[in-house]
């Protein structure tokens, strides 16, 4: 263990790559597609974190709005999508807000404003359901226009027991469904946005478990009886289990149009798979698995994706059909992590190789998987090479994994750009940077050939920092076949610059100053302020001297 740090550390001081000085992140968050585009939080220096948009290209991310002017920071909470517009709370002293955006910023504006902070955000058929802190229910945005009472606070909205967090409330066809505490009668009720369409949609006494939604109806899970119940918005509901046969202490769906996954733990820590297509015949369950946690539920197609292991915050990734047979392990090589989602007949996840298990901090990548070991790869390494600043494998944790149309927009840290908001199909080509929204400085400049001005293609210009007086290699770029390079991801700072080249020229450090060997901090620092893109660092370097021929017979 030790000899192979001290390889990793070696290279890292020889070999030209992106670490020691990553990019400036703007470290995207909240992804919530709403009608033709995502919104999402994101910082810069200039603005603070505040709400942007994007299409899935550069062109089409931008700003939303600055709601805290300047490099101040707006406290945007509860993103939940509605008709093609994004609902979401503010925090504006002394008042909590409900905002909407359609992705413009003469198309966001406050709909509700009160010194009691609203949450749970359910968009209906009539307008925005949310519930007050005190526990009623109102309803904003409708076509009156009018904030309105739907339900007394004394429904007050999960038991104390209840496992499932507030923001999940399923909304099928513009009707929310939820579960209130103290309603009478008990069970599971609906509401369209009106006093009047708030009523009781599936009785049940003990009702002391949660309410998620499948492909095209409803599930209710009882946490106490062990009773998993199949509920359509119309129609008489389903028993799935039978009373008692499941003793649930934690859950987790997934779903896809095929099949619904629901992971369960027992009393006795014992993790339980169950997949169901909505009919008793069709759910079955495959249970005594090595239990932590039941965590990181993806379905594709009919398969149910879960992770067997979660102990160190990740796991061994197994798929399952919902049989004995159909269930195993889907690549040993690798330990998944906890970000994935569904693609066409694939998943996207990150996870990195096992044989990297023993590094303080293993690279985490893209990777996919269609259930067999053969199909599951590494689709891009985004951040390749070794990192500077740990000696080990660079990796660019790729996480908040979003469905977009036919791609799957996440964020990661290339090295260079750092966390930014990212783009793929499933494929390395295919797999790309949507935007560097907080954008880092950068020099160019063109290299030619002294007396005649003639590009050089093809020659490096290395960029590093003084370290106590020492050069400290950041990192590269290369000429293009005009002569011209561009170095990027800088942040604020000195900088020096190298030429090294294999084509018969003295290679210069910045500036001007030929040397053989060279050494970069003999040369003018160029100082670099924050978003700053400077030009005009261009070389001119001389062809080396023929070496002298001795004289016949000396």
């Amino acid at each position: 263990m030790r000899i192979c740090h001290s390889v990793l550390a070696l290279l890292a001081v020889v070999s030209a790559v992106h670490a020691q000085q990553r990019g400036v992140s703007s470290s995207p968050t909240t992804l919530v597609p709403a009608g033709s585009q995502v919104f999402f939080l994101a910082e810069t220096t200039k603005l603070g974190r505040e709400l942007w948009r994007t299409d899935g290209t550069a062109d089409g991310t931008r700003l939303v709005r600055d709601f805290a002017p300047g490099p101040a920071s707006s406290d945007l909470r509860n993103f939940v999508a509605g008709e093609g517009v994004l609902y979401f709370t503010r925090y504006n002293p002394p008042n909590s807000e409900i905002w909407k955006s359609d992705g413009t910023s003469e198309g966001t504006s406050v709909v509700w404003s009160g010194l009691s902070g609203p949450f749970l955000l359910a968009p209906t058929r009539n307008g925005l359901v949310f519930m007050l802190a005190f526990g009623a229910y109102w309803a904003v945005d409708g076509p009156d226009r009018q904030a309105r009472t739907i339900a007394p606070a004394s429904f007050a909205y999960w038991a104390p027991d209840s496992i499932m967090p507030f923001a999940a409330v399923p909304v099928l066809d513009g009707v929310a469904f939820f579960l209130p505490q103290k309603a009478s009668p008990r069970g599971v009720w609906r509401t369209d946005g009106t006093a009047a369409g708030t009523v009781l949609h599936f009785p049940y006494t003990d009702a002391d478990g949660l309410v998620f939604v499948g492909h095209d109806t409803l599930y209710f899970i009882a946490t106490k009886s062990g009773e998993v119940w199949r509920i359509p918005p119309d129609g008489p509901a389903a028993q799935m289990t039978t009373r008692g046969q499941l003793l649930l202490s934690y859950l987790a769906t997934a779903r896809s149009a095929e099949r619904t996954c629901i992971g369960l733990v027992s009393s006795q820590l014992q993790q339980t798979i169950a997949t169901t297509d909505g009919t008793p015949a069709g759910t079955s369950a495959i249970s005594g698995l090595v239990w932590h946690e039941p965590l990181n539920l993806a379905a594709v197609g009919r398969t149910c994706f879960f992770d067997k292991d979660t102990l160190h915050g990740y796991g061994d990734l197994w798929s399952t059909d919902g049989t004995v047979a159909g269930t195993r392990r889907v690549a040993p090589s690798i330990e998944a992590g906890k970000s994935r989602a569904p693609l066409g007949p694939l998943l996207l996840f990150d996870a990195f190789e096992t044989k990297e298990s023993f590094l303080r901090d293993p690279p985490w990548e893209l990777w996919r998987s269609d259930g067999t070991s053969a199909g599951t790869q590494l689709v891009r390494d985004i951040a390749p090479g070794i990192d500077v600043a740990t000696g080990e494998p660079a990796g660019s944790n790729p996480s908040d994994f979003v469905r977009w149309r036919d791609s799957i927009l996440f964020t990661a840290d290339d090295h260079v750009h750092g966390r930014e908001l990212w783009i793929t199909d499933g494929t390395a080509a295919g797999t790309r940077l949507v935007a560097n929204i907080a954008a880092e400085s950068s020099i160019e400049g063109r290299i030619t050939a002294a007396g005649s001005g003639a590009p050089l293609p093809g020659v490096t210009v290395e960029v590093y920092a003084n370290s106590f007086a020492r050069p400290v290699l950041l990192t590269t770029a290369a000429s293009d076949p005009t002569g011209h390079y561009r170095i990027e991801g800088l942040r604020d700072g000195k900088y020096y610059l190298q030429t090294r080249n294999s084509g018969g020229y003295v290679d210069e450090v910045y500036r001007h100053i030929r040397c053989a060997p060279c050494e970069p901090l003999q040369g003018t620092a160029v100082i670099v302020a924050l978003d700053e893109a400077l030009t005009g660092y261009d070389f001119e370097l001389s062809p080396r001297a023929a070496p002298k021929r001795r004289a016949a017979g000396r």
